[in-house]
């Protein structure tokens, strides 16, 4: 008994005699099986940079953009602004201890990118006269609105 199936790879429709088969010819077998195994190939291209990185105990700045996934200007600036301690070895080279960047995250939570005061609630009586009774805070996708008391 045959049934009617989409191919899996080319998504093309094709009659089937047994319930296992996902793909309508050989080729697309083959196909989807290169491309799996390219797919794993760069995920672990991407991956394991990151894990000899977690090996190590002292990272240079460029070393230092991988593990955090930044530019490495970026990296200059928050050692620049001391948000980020690092070690100067010589006029060249510089060293960022991988336990620094662990406790820069740990000390700095999530903090929102800006908020604004509710037009509303700034014109109704309230205790405390200098801050609004709710924020409205902007986020990527969403607006949320924090009550105060």
């Amino acid at each position: 008994m045959s049934k009617t199936r989409k191919c899996a790879y080319c998504g093309k429709v094709f009659n089937t005699n047994s319930r296992m088969q996902k793909y309508c010819s050989k080729e697309c077998a083959e196909q989807a099986k290169e491309t799996k195994k390219k797919r794993q190939r760069d995920f672990l291209r991407a991956v394991e940079p990151v894990m000899e990185l977690q090996q190590q105990e002292y990272l240079t700045f460029s070393k230092a953009t991988i593990l955090l996934g930044c530019t490495r200007q970026y990296v200059y600036k928050l050692v620049e602004h001391g948000q980020l301690p690092a070690s100067r070895l010589s006029s060249r080279m510089a060293l960022i201890r991988r336990s620094d960047i662990e406790k820069m995250f740990e000390a700095n939570p999530y903090n929102p990118l800006f908020m604004l005061s509710c037009k509303v609630c700034v014109d109704l009586p309230r205790k405390n006269l200098g801050a609004p009774i709710c924020t409205i805070v902007f986020h990527r996708t969403r607006v949320y609105r924090r009550a105060r008391l």
